[in-house]
């Protein structure tokens, strides 16, 4: 990988260490035609370090995957590619984890004492965010760079070898005794305030792993976050998961998350659980690129649904056997993890003439985001559309229920709310209706970038009243007319918009 050159701020900035913790100083008295000099002097280093800033931001993207783009979303292209890796970058990342590193650490934190490691962090740069890590050259060699994976500028793919590092906090952040990392995510801070807060002396009693592969990132325990931003991740080194079987996984610990790597048929047992109150030292650390808060990777997520699509062929082979009887297909619970079937799911659109399979969430009585109205809602769905088989998806099915109903609906109706992460077990040409509470507030965008990201069609609709934080009355006419209108569209064709 070519050496990517550092910013202008980089460079005046040999150390992340003062960058934000420094008082003010007493500033003396001079004339106003030096003002105006230093003002005019202040605005020009501004202007070159954003129009540096935006060159490399254009370099780290290239080459661009235009099938990423959220503004114009479209129907996902068939992706070509491997999963996660061309065989020449499965080699290169073999090879570094099978071999120290070609570049020599100024610093090393094999047999260093607690003061040792205390001094070197307060020497060490902060990089906090991929790009910065990336643009700075720090770690080219360590580096596998997967451009394919870029996305405008809030997400750069890669896949970088760390040695002999220590992990630790809700915001997972690196530190090899010469460099404090942190990878994208939600939560990220100033590199200073990073550096600072890192608890160095709980280095001398941290877990102690192999090998292994870092997916924790803020909140990944949370079911949005862990389908949307943590598992992505996986995808983008899953066949090196299925080659080193002696990599562990560091991320949340949960029901859901042994349940689904089971299904990308990933050892559960190979989880170490990730707690952001424990040190953790790493002889080799695997970091993929971290997903950016609420923007799933594009390519990342694509190739993840793709994944699902092919084990739930296997694993529920009887989806598609009787399309016409949806309720009796998403009530038949009994999966067999151990059985296999070499088939793929067939993708029956929105043409076909058949009755439509929809699919409309309740989250419960009095819940945040619950629909008070919710049974009138359903009501009036049946009967303004007798052609569809209406089917609720209740706040306590198990996954292998979530994964079916999810993904031979044709159409999803659905509060905000982290059920929504469940289109990722969609087909391509389901539709995505979502009713959010805030009339009058900023609408999270957090599924208009998953359903981007993945190609599906998708309408908004606000609600009468209601927060974030509270239950809220469906306007059952505006959501009737939303999906008199997607469906319309679809069954003429019509591009998404």
């Amino acid at each position: 990988m070519a050496r990517m050159t550092l910013s202008s701020q980089q460079q005046r900035r040999p150390s992340h260490r003062l960058g934000c913790c420094c008082g003010a100083s007493s500033i003396p008295s001079i004339s106003l035609s030096r003002r105006f000099s230093a003002l005019a002097a202040a605005i020009t280093v501004s202007l070159l370090m954003y129009l540096a800033t935006s060159l490399h931001v254009s370099f780290l993207q290239q080459p661009r995957n235009d099938n990423t783009d959220t503004t114009h979303p479209s129907a996902p292209k068939p992706i070509s590619t491997p999963i996660g890796l061309y065989p020449s970058r499965m080699e290169r990342l073999l090879t570094l984890l099978a071999e120290p590193s070609a570049r020599r650490r100024t610093a090393d934190c094999v047999n260093t004492t607690l003061e040792d490691r205390r001094r070197l962090l307060g020497r060490s740069h902060c990089f906090v965010g991929d790009y910065e890590l990336l643009a700075s050259g720090a770690r080219e060699n360590d580096t596998v760079r997967m451009p394919e994976y870029d996305f405008r500028n809030v997400s750069f793919g890669h896949v970088t070898v760390l040695r002999h590092v220590y992990v630790h906090g809700e915001v997972p952040a690196i530190f090899d005794c010469s460099t404090v990392f942190v990878p994208t995510g939600c939560g990220l801070q100033l590199p200073c305030i990073v550096q600072r807060q890192f608890p160095i002396e709980k280095s001398a009693s941290a877990v102690r792993l192999g090998a292994a592969v870092l997916l924790a990132q803020k909140w990944s325990n949370a079911y949005y976050h862990f389908q949307s931003e943590t598992i992505p991740r996986a995808a983008m080194v899953h066949e090196l998961l299925t080659r080193r079987h002696d990599l562990v996984l560091l991320m949340p610990s949960t029901s859901v998350t042994r349940y689904m790597l089971a299904f990308l048929q990933i050892d559960p047992s190979r989880i170490v659980p990730f707690h952001q109150d424990t040190m953790y030292y790493a002889e080799v650390l695997v970091v993929p690129s971290g997903t950016p808060c609420g923007r799933m990777t594009p390519l990342a997520g694509r190739q993840l649904r793709d994944m699902y699509r092919r084990r739930i062929s296997e694993l529920f082979p009887d989806t598609f056997n009787d399309a016409s009887n949806f309720t009796r297909l998403i009530s038949n619970t009994a999966s067999d993890l151990g059985q296999t079937q070499a088939q793929v799911s067939p993708q029956p659109n929105v043409h076909e003439g058949r009755k439509w399979r929809m699919l409309v969430h309740d989250r419960g009585r009095g819940n945040v985001r619950s629909i008070v109205n919710h049974v009138q809602l359903v009501s009036e769905l049946r009967s303004a559309f007798p052609d569809a088989h209406v089917v609720e998806f209740g706040p306590s099915e198990p996954m292998d229920v979530a994964i079916r109903q999810h993904h031979v609906a044709d159409l999803i109706i659905a509060p905000h709310g982290a059920g929504l992460s469940n289109m990722i077990f969609s087909r391509d040409h389901t539709i995505v209706v979502e009713i959010h509470p805030l009339p009058n507030d900023k609408e999270n965008k957090c599924h208009v970038h998953t359903a981007a990201a993945l190609g599906l069609r998708r309408k908004f609709v606000r609600a009468n009243n209601g927060n974030m934080n509270s239950p809220f009355v469906a306007n059952i006419t505006d959501v009737l007319k939303a999906v008199r209108e997607v469906v319309n569209e679809a069954r003429q064709g019509k591009p998404f918009h």
